[in-house]
């Protein structure tokens, strides 16, 4: 700039978000199907869906033939939040 200030980046960053985020969401979408998939049995070929997953069991709306949606799908239930811990005042009388 006229001020000496350099701006150091690319000069095409429309042109690359577009593979960048292509290759997030593929990302994500690869991580989602292994982690309902092989990993969960620990045996080579064996594909095993947990239905206990709220992320499957969203995911899945027929199993083995039968219709799971929307009947059988358990409503996503959010972690409780944090309990609070009690604090104690104590206060002193005048005579301490």
């Amino acid at each position: 700039t006229s001020n000496g200030v350099k701006i150091i980046g690319y000069t095409d960053l429309p042109s690359r978000l577009a593979a960048t985020a292509s290759n997030l969401f593929g990302n994500n979408v690869a991580k989602f199907i292994l982690s309902i998939g092989p990993q969960t049995t620990g045996e080579k070929g064996v594909f095993q869906i947990d239905l206990e997953d709220d992320a499957v069991q969203n995911m899945l709306i027929s199993y083995n033939g039968e219709k799971r949606w929307p009947d059988k799908i358990t409503p996503y239930s959010p972690p409780p939040p944090p309990k609070k811990e009690v604090e104690e005042v104590i206060t002193k009388s005048e005579e301490e």
